[in-house]
């Protein structure tokens, strides 16, 4: 059921305060080739895998001024949106993978349990 909705957007907002890494409707989104606009503040890591105006866009924390400006510019410069939303899936390809994330728990397991 949220696949059908992400697919019938043409963006997708994720104004959280604290994602810790990237959420799961943020990579749902960019999977789908979603523009995704995204808040980022000091306890999240959205611009770890959103580049500004690249693969979607950012705004800080709270700033609401800066989501409008954001939301305002995907409604002018639609035609920029798909190209957006490809490089947003290229991005979830290269980084989030069933082998990628494995390699990374195997590394904190073997870093943790040496010994």
């Amino acid at each position: 059921e949220m696949i059908k909705k992400i697919n019938e957007s043409d963006v997708v907002i994720s104004a959280s305060d604290r994602d810790g890494g990237i959420s799961v409707p943020i990579a749902e989104a960019m999977a789908c080739e979603k523009v995704v606009i995204a808040s980022n503040g000091e306890n999240d890591e959205n611009d770890k895998w959103i580049t500004d105006s690249v693969s979607g866009f950012l705004f800080n924390v709270g700033n609401y001024d800066q989501l409008e400006e954001k939301i305002t510019n995907c409604i002018k410069n639609r035609e920029s949106l798909s190209s957006i939303g490809k490089r947003a899936r290229e991005t979830i390809e290269k980084k989030y993978n069933f082998e990628t994330e494995m390699l990374k728990i195997d590394n904190i397991y073997s870093k943790t349990f040496k010994g």
